[in-house]
């Protein structure tokens, strides 16, 4: 029902501007002079002996609106993004240093550091001087990230 209403809507809008409003007074002949039954012919101007400043075509009677030409707009060339800026490397951490304390083993930092007993391989390749069954309290370690 909604499409029937906008359909009705768009035709009555289309219609209302196609109402022929009168240019002068009305003829009893609507076809243009030079023209046939059924066929228009080309209107000649009139004979050399009427200045051709006096001379104007007949207005249209075919109803038809003219619409004028509007060029597009014209686009300017999109601009170019800028460029990012460069993004700096980022900077080596600094390893965190750990000091052994009493009971400390490589398997116990690991879980406490990193929840798993398994990196222990991790912080033993980091610390490649010391044996992981001889740790001494009050030695630093280098713990991985």
């Amino acid at each position: 029902m909604r499409h029937v209403l906008a359909v009705m809507v768009l035709a009555a809008a289309v219609c209302g501007g196609c109402e022929k409003q009168a240019e002068g007074p009305q003829t009893t002949n609507p076809t243009p002079p030079g023209a046939t039954a059924g066929r228009l012919e080309a209107i000649e101007p009139p004979s050399s002996d009427v200045p051709s400043a006096e001379y104007a075509p007949p207005p249209s009677t075919s109803g038809v609106r003219e619409i004028p030409v509007t060029q597009p707009p014209v686009l300017s060339p999109p601009t170019p993004a800028p460029t990012p800026a460069p993004v700096p490397e980022p900077t080596p951490a600094r390893p965190r240093m750990y000091t052994i304390q009493k009971g400390d083993t490589f398997i116990k930092l690991a879980r406490r550091f990193y929840g798993e007993d398994r990196r222990w391989k991790d912080i033993a390749a980091a610390n490649p001087q010391m044996s992981p069954n001889a740790l001494k309290i009050g030695q630093q370690i280098v713990l991985p990230d």
